[in-house]
């Protein structure tokens, strides 16, 4: 008994030698560094100062917003200041955000593939990403690269699929993803008048009456009261 009592204690010394050890090796269980203030201040210091510079690049901000947005920045970077030894998720998307803002679209960038190096399996950073190579970058590959990530982290999120859509539609046209887009968000979201019109529509503009009508018919369905869109469907329907 005395034998495996003094083997309860070794392993309990063991584990928590590791847990000092992971404690003291610079992570922890979020993946953020953790920063020794005492021997590493003026490093971690400007690595935040870096992140979190404001700059403004738009010119039609009055200088009242620029004055709020930098502000804004100030408090997200003393947030992460004031504990950088846990990692901030909200400081982080919310200075990345003022930076979009203000037309600091480089900034914006790093701030996302920075939380995206953290936190893996989140979505929303990939997902700004996939919008910022889109609409500002105009390279669809990585903004392909990006939305995949986003939605394969969070499948059944509504609002990524109706941009997906768009962004295969028009911006980076390819039909048959726009099209899997608009099925899988119905999928979700069976009573969706928002995707019941957009397939409509896509169909109608495809060529595809018969597709059309069906979709135009099940949101009115949805949506009775809804007269612009009866409107569009007799419209569509009589051939004018």
């Amino acid at each position: 008994m005395q034998i495996f009592r003094n083997k309860l204690i070794i392993i309990g010394l063991i584990f928590v030698v590791l847990m000092l050890g992971l404690y003291f090796s610079g992570f922890d269980k979020s993946g953020w560094l953790k920063f020794n203030r005492n021997n590493n201040d003026n490093n971690i210091d400007s690595q935040i100062e870096k992140l979190f510079a404001f700059k403004m690049v738009r010119t039609d901000l009055t200088p009242a917003f620029n004055e709020k947005y930098r502000n804004e920045m100030t408090v997200y970077k003393d947030t992460v200041l004031e504990s950088p030894e846990k990692f901030n998720f909200n400081a982080f998307m919310g200075a990345a955000m003022v930076k979009y803002t203000v037309g600091d679209y480089d900034g914006a960038r790093d701030l996302w593939l920075y939380v995206n190096q953290i936190r893996p399996s989140s979505s929303p950073s990939f997902y700004n990403l996939g919008n910022l190579y889109a609409d500002i970058y105009k390279n669809c590959a990585e903004a392909e690269k990006y939305f995949k990530i986003a939605t394969t982290n969070d499948p059944n999120e509504i609002a990524y699929l109706r941009n997906i859509f768009d962004f295969y539609n028009t911006k980076c046209p390819n039909k048959p993803l726009a099209e899997a887009a608009l099925k899988k968000a119905l999928a979700i979201k069976s009573d969706s008048v928002d995707f019941m019109v957009l397939s409509a529509e896509f169909y109608r503009d495809q060529g595809n009456k018969e597709e059309a009508i069906k979709y135009y018919e099940q949101a009115i369905k949805l949506s009775p009261q809804n007269q612009a869109l009866k409107d569009e469907y007799n419209k569509f329907k009589s051939g004018n």
